[in-house]
């Protein structure tokens, strides 16, 4: 938890309520931290887009010669969550509560920010 307070993802919290957090143990021996958020996650409106149609897509590749990759590994830790929502990503470990002030991983509608 102090990488992450260092780095500035996350600072601690005085929200009464909590989202659980559990580590797991990877292969090498590292922990994974995992948050339980689908308490907030059945409250949460989702969002709902139609799906665009494929020669659409396709059209906009027309004269496209170069193609980049990126790499989304760590995407939702460089998107800050608005500051009146803070307090809804609490979570909770033993003897203390965090907020998160990056998107984590889990959260309902995350994905769609990508697409903005």
């Amino acid at each position: 938890m102090d990488k992450l307070i260092d780095v500035g993802f996350i600072h601690p919290s005085k929200a009464l309520y909590g989202a659980l957090v559990l580590f797991h143990k990877k292969v090498n021996d590292n922990l994974h931290m995992c948050v339980d958020y689908r308490a907030l996650n059945k409250v949460i409106i989702k969002n709902k887009y139609s799906m665009p149609l494929m020669q659409n897509l396709m059209d906009k590749l027309y004269g496209v010669f170069v193609f980049t990759k990126l790499d989304l590994r760590f995407g939702y830790l460089q998107m800050r969550i608005d500051n009146r929502d803070e307090h809804k990503t609490t979570c909770v470990i033993r003897y203390s509560a965090y907020e998160f002030l990056v998107i984590s991983f889990g959260l309902t509608n995350a994905l769609q920010s990508f697409a903005i």
